[in-house]
Formats: structure tokens, sequence, C-alpha cells
């Protein structure tokens, strides 16, 4: 129910805000709006404004439109002037009316990253546990133990936010991070991310990638749940357990329990534990699934938090009203670049397809924001109304992007295009789209 609540949600809102821009755009060059509607087939709600508008809610929560008098031949059939359609106005205001839905959802992502910045979000300290010897991260010098706060002059206190920016430098620019050690002294470090190639970003883990362990002191290596069915219930693992070694090494930490897992798909391994005070041995085969990097094993174990160490490393980040709007600029401004490049590698074939997601995928992720609560669902609606303007304003015919691009021919040459040549080409843009939504969907489904 959360899942299809989230989407829901998020259909309703981001492609309503894009819709709107269109139409308050329309509305300011006076071209006749004959229908806004969100969602496609048969009507859930519909009703007709003052204006001769109507306002529809679809059925089927995959899009939206808004349907305006389009040309001389439409406005005679409904008794308005030419001037009421869209292409009976001046070309710079039909570039208006198309560009404002775009420029809506960046608007709008600029006021979710707004709110968020002023609630403030709690989450855990960006507090290095360990460093991948000869790793990106360890030649540039970082240290276990110190935490990261500024990233490029920008206070960065949670993982989540370095993540945020992480993500943004790769393949871009190289970052400057500020460190600060256990007794507060702070030191800059420079991180070489801008050298790295495109196809890191496939990996599930930038910070893996990168050699960066987080303090993930807080988890124990006492089992605190048992998936049911799973490789780890088969082999005899129990609630309590508690992991002394694995596959012939002593084990400090969960992170190395982790590795060992990850690295063992269908591959069986000795574990020894304590239970009840005595040390059982048993054998294991981790279960194997798909990731970035190749397969993967799968244990089906929940390691005891320690809620004290837990508490200590959380730390809440919150901007007052004029630090908060610079925050929300810049963070709207990274990720619309960001979008942008990543069209770029996918289209170059320097990062992998298989990380674009359909209507199956976003109704997941929008489930998962809703239920983490407000700070991640308001970051998730921003993130997708970015994502939704930037692919709009890609310049495939039927596309706010590919109108502009006509416009923009129309106006050099002084002239319009044949109809036949615009026909055609809104013909392809409708495959482009259908087989780009068909693709997103089979990476939904496998």
């Amino acid at each position: 129910m959360t899942i299809l609540l989230g989407f829901v949600f998020t259909i309703i809102i981001v492609v309503g805000i894009h819709e709107l821009g269109h139409y308050l755009a329309a509305r300011s060059c006076n071209v006749r709006v004959l229908k806004f509607a969100i969602g496609f087939g048969a009507a859930l709600m519909s009703r007709v404004d003052k204006n001769g508008t109507e306002w529809r809610l679809g059925v089927i929560p995959l899009g939206g439109y808004v349907q305006m008098v389009m040309d001389e031949k439409a406005a005679l059939e409904l008794n308005e002037v030419p001037e009421r359609s869209l292409e009976g106005r001046p070309r710079w205001q039909r570039a208006w009316i198309v560009s404002a839905g775009p420029l809506a959802n960046f608007v709008f992502a600029m006021l979710m990253f707004y709110l968020a910045a002023m609630l403030g979000e709690t989450g855990l300290r960006a507090r290095i546990g360990e460093i991948v010897p000869d790793s990106p991260a360890a030649i540039a010098g970082f240290a276990a133990g110190e935490e990261i706060v500024a990233v490029d002059g920008t206070r960065t206190l949670l993982w989540s936010s370095f993540y945020e920016r992480l993500f943004g430098a790769i393949a871009n620019h190289d970052m400057n991070v500020t460190v600060q050690d256990s007794s507060g002294i702070e030191r800059e470090v420079i991180l070489a991310t801008g050298r790295m190639l495109p196809a890191v970003l496939d990996q599930g883990n930038l910070l893996n990638a990168l050699g960066i362990v987080p303090d993930r002191s807080y988890i124990t290596l006492e089992i605190d749940k048992v998936v049911i069915d799973s490789p780890a219930e088969k082999g005899g693992l129990r609630a309590g357990d508690v992991i002394i070694a694995a596959d012939g090494m002593i084990v400090d930490s969960w992170e190395e329990m982790t590795e060992v897992i990850r690295t063992h798909p269908e591959q069986e391994f000795q574990i020894i534990l304590a239970r009840s005070n005595q040390e059982v041995e048993i054998v294991v085969v981790p279960e194997a699934v798909d990731s970035p990097v190749g397969p993967q094993g799968r244990l089906g174990v929940i390691p005891r938090v320690d809620l004290e160490k837990h508490s200590a490393l959380l730390v809440t980040q919150r901007s007052g009203p004029a630090a908060a709007l610079g925050i929300a600029v810049r963070r709207t401004w990274e990720l619309m670049t960001t979008t942008v490049r990543y069209f770029f590698f996918l289209v170059r074939q320097e990062v992998s397809t298989n990380n674009l997601s359909g209507p199956v995928g976003i109704a997941q992720i929008a489930g998962q924001a809703l239920g983490l609560g407000y700070y991640a669902f308001l970051i998730f609606l921003a993130q997708i109304s970015i994502s939704l303007g930037v692919l709009n304003l890609l310049p495939i015919p039927v596309l706010d992007g590919g109108y502009l691009l006509r416009y923009a021919i129309e106006g050099i040459m002084r002239r319009d295009l044949p109809d036949r040549i615009v026909q055609m080409a809104g013909t392809v843009g409708v495959v482009l789209l259908i087989a780009l939504m068909v693709f997103a969907v089979y990476n939904d489904l496998t």
C-alpha cells in the first residue's frame, strides 16, 4: 500500500507541477486551454471551469497533458480567433509555453530542497571507519577515524550529503574535502573524482569504489534475526549467535563478515560462532544475487545494532532561511547538470543502461521514500521533478525539447517547417518514447 500511495502522490504532484507550468504559460499568452489532465484513461474526477477548461484526473497515473487549441483550423471549429491557438502566437511565446513545464519542475525541486534544508535531516555522521589500502581515498590521504565536515567549501556532515556531492563529482571535477580529526583539527584533502571513468557510477556503492568504509562500529557481530528459508537458516544459524571467524579468518567487524559473504556466491565456507558459551562450527552457502559488478553472495542474516553507539553517531543538519535558499539553488543546479551528464554517458555507452528505471522502479523507490519520512520524500520529489524536467528537454520530437528545437530551426529559417516533416518527426518521436518506456519497464522487471 505504501508503494502504491507513494507512486500516486509522486505522479500527481510532479506531473501536475509540470502541466501547471504549461497551463499558466498558455493562459499568460491568451491561448485557449481545452483540457488539463493528470493520468490517462477513464476519468476518476472531472469538472469544467468558467473558462471552458476541463480539469481531469485519469484512472491510469502514468503522465498527464495540457490540451490547447493547436492551430487556426482547430480555432475556427471552436469559434475562436486564430490568435487564441498555440500556432497563432508569436514563436517566442510558443517557446515560452513549451519550456514552462520543465521550468516549473526545476522551481518545484528548488522549493523541495529549500524545505528539506529548513526542516533538517538527521542521519549518520560522515565518520570514516576504515580506508582500503591503495584505494583512491588512501592515495588522497584520508585516514580512519576522521570526519568529513565540508565538500568544496559547503558544510557536509552526513554520509547522505557526501554521497550526493560525490555522485555529481565523478568524471566531472576533483573534490576538495575538509576532514576533522578527533581533536578537532581540520585539514583539506583533494579526492581525484574528476579523473575517474563514468563506469564507476555503475557500481552499487561509490564509497566502496573510493575505498572508504563508514564507521559502522555500532553494528555488532551478534545475529539479531535470521531470514526464513534463507541460506543462513538452512545452514543452522540462529538469532543470538555471535560470529567469531569465517572462511578461516578471525572476524573483527560486521564489515569483514559482509565481505566474506559477498565474495562467496554459491560457494560454501565455514563459520565459527559462539552459542550458549560454546563454540559451534557450521557450513553455509550464500545465494547468488545480481549486482552492477556481478554476482554477489547473500546469506540472510541481520546483525544486532548497539543503539547507544548508533545514537552517538547521529547528527541533525539544519539551515536557516538564507542558507537554505543557497543550498536549494546549488542542489538544484548540481542535480540538473549531473542528470544531463548522465544522459550523455548513457548515449555514449559509458554507463550501463540497466540503471534506467520505469514506472515499477519509480513506484518502489517512491514507497521506500514515503516510508522513511518527510525528508526522504521531499528529496525524492525534487529528484524525480528534475529528472522529468531534463527528460522533457531532450531534443526528441513530441517532447518539449523537440518543440523547442523545431522553433529554433524555424526561427533561423524564418519560416515554418513543412507539415510533412513535422508529422514524420512526430511519428519518430513517439516510436522512440515507446521503445524507451518498454526498455525501462523491462529493466524494472528483470
